[in-house]
């Protein structure tokens, strides 16, 4: 499948009651889902049981209030799916974003971006990825 057809998400805090519920929905749908928090237990968990339901999931560890961690998991995810097509963030009560916006030039402040969407976003594009 080429990276620009690959459904591949991000959800951060994925290990919360929101983040599993977003994780578990888009993996149903057929989504590659990277999950990723803070505690190792409940991404782990997470992880687990979409992979029982026959879904494709991974976890990385990040803390999302720390920018190069930010980064760095963003790379480790490129590096592996060639792309991330969509970002939950829980902490935003599950609005979602592409980050193809970014790439095409959309870069302007969007209010229902997160700080963390947002500037991820506009990584993205002067990257060139997404």
């Amino acid at each position: 499948m080429p990276n620009d057809e690959k459904r591949v998400a991000w959800v951060t805090g994925g290990g919360s009651e929101i983040g599993e519920a977003g994780a578990e929905a888009l993996a149903a749908d057929g989504w590659i889902v990277v999950v990723s928090g803070r505690r190792k237990d409940a991404r782990d968990s997470v992880v687990a049981k979409i992979t029982k339901a026959c879904g494709k999931a991974e976890a990385i560890a990040l803390d999302v209030r720390r920018k190069n961690d930010v980064n760095k998991a963003a790379e480790q995810i490129l590096s592996r799916h060639g792309r991330i097509a969509r970002m939950l963030h829980p902490e935003d009560l599950g609005r979602t974003i592409c980050c193809r916006h970014a790439a095409s030039g959309l870069r302007q402040r969007n209010p229902d971006q997160s700080d963390l969407e947002q500037g991820f976003c506009a990584d993205a594009g002067q990257q060139g990825l997404g």
